[in-house]
């Protein structure tokens, strides 16, 4: 399963998120881009690895593969967003309900 880095992309860990969350949501709307595009990003990685670490035998079950497929729809279906958070370009009112979702 591909994890979704880019070479200009942090590599965040829980901590880090952590770290900026109060941050989000205080008025900097380009602020809160990057903050929710380095979150989503995070829990994408995170689901790849918890995915690519299951034994062969449940990566190759009918219910693993399904997993997959699900991970893989999901990345596609997000990227358009994650390019335009990336780029700090996302319309104000879905970067602000993001900021409601990602901060509970």
């Amino acid at each position: 399963i591909r994890i979704s880095r880019d070479d200009d992309d942090p590599c965040d860990t829980v901590e880090d998120i952590k770290m900026i969350m109060p941050d989000i949501n205080k008025g900097n709307w380009r602020r809160d881009q990057e903050i929710i595009y380095r979150y989503l990003k995070l829990l994408l990685d995170f689901w790849a690895e918890q995915l690519n670490s299951r034994p062969l035998e449940v990566k190759q079950s009918r219910k693993g593969m399904m997993s997959t497929a699900n991970l893989r729809q999901t990345q596609t279906y997000l990227q358009p967003m994650l390019d335009k958070l990336k780029k700090r370009c996302l319309q104000e009112d879905i970067s602000e309900s993001l900021c409601l979702i990602v901060h509970h």
